[in-house]
């Protein structure tokens, strides 16, 4: 799954696409179907039934910030969420377009509509995170 502002994240294995397979449901909440496993998927919450709610983790809106090793100094290529996405928030704190066709904002994290410090926050506590997909 790769989305505007959030890391990405693929299955560990192959899933048919055939017209004749594709019936089959990916549940991509599931670590054990997620290459990279838990780690690749933050948890939202608890259901009712007590069980954790895993999601993608929001925040990489500038699309381009990529993992340098710090040890090696290797620019692995991976997304990665850091101060970049961050610093790309800011500007757009309290920008709120009534016009609905033009909802479709990088730096909406939390897909609201609107830019607040929610979206700011929401960045800023995922710093860090890195995705395994380039």
């Amino acid at each position: 799954i790769r989305h505007r502002n959030h890391l990405t994240v693929v299955t560990k294995d192959p899933i048919p696409s055939s017209s004749r397979e594709a019936t089959e449901i990916v549940d991509f909440s599931n670590p054990d179907f997620i290459y990279g496993g838990a780690s690749q998927l933050k948890v939202l919450g608890i259901d009712s039934d007590g069980n954790r709610v895993k999601g993608l983790f929001a925040g990489n809106v500038d699309r381009i910030t990529t993992f340098t090793d710090p040890f090696t100094g290797i620019n692995t290529g991976e997304q990665f969420i850091g101060n970049e996405d961050v610093d790309f928030i800011a500007p757009y704190l309290g920008y709120w377009d009534l016009n609905p066709k033009n909802r479709y904002l990088r730096s909406d994290v939390n897909l609201d509509g609107i830019i607040t410090v929610r979206d700011y926050n929401m960045s800023w506590n995922n710093r860090g995170r890195i995705s395994l997909i380039e």
